[in-house]
């Protein structure tokens, strides 16, 4: 028997912390709620994104499969299908397009700023 003095400890060996039943329940209940909400983060980040991007802003309809949609080269906020649906709304789309390039000018840090 090896001998210990009284101020250092035995050694005993690892053993992962005990938790009783009710706790451990707690845990896998608070994991299933982290997963559920993160889950259901992911899908609502995941359909905002899809609905927000692929749609033309004339027509309002999805690409065709395979293809993207072309954006204002100027204020890369407009996209649109095709060509035919870039002329049809550049009237309105003009307009949007100057004013979004105002504001982006007086703001502070913007390149009107001084």
């Amino acid at each position: 028997v090896p001998q210990t003095s009284a101020l250092t400890p035995t050694t005993r060996p690892l053993r992962p912390p005990h938790f009783s039943k009710p706790a451990r329940c707690a845990a896998i209940r608070r994991d299933i709620r982290q997963q559920r909400t993160q889950s259901m983060l992911r899908n609502l980040l995941g359909a905002l994104d899809e609905a927000d991007q692929v749609v033309c802003s004339k027509c309002h309809s999805r690409p065709a499969s395979g293809s993207k949609l072309r954006h204002c080269g100027r204020c890369r906020s407009s996209r649109y299908c095709n060509t035919q649906c870039a002329k049809a709304d550049w009237a309105e789309h003009k307009l949007e397009r100057e004013r979004l390039h105002e504001e982006k000018e007086e703001a502070p840090g913007g390149r009107g700023a001084k």
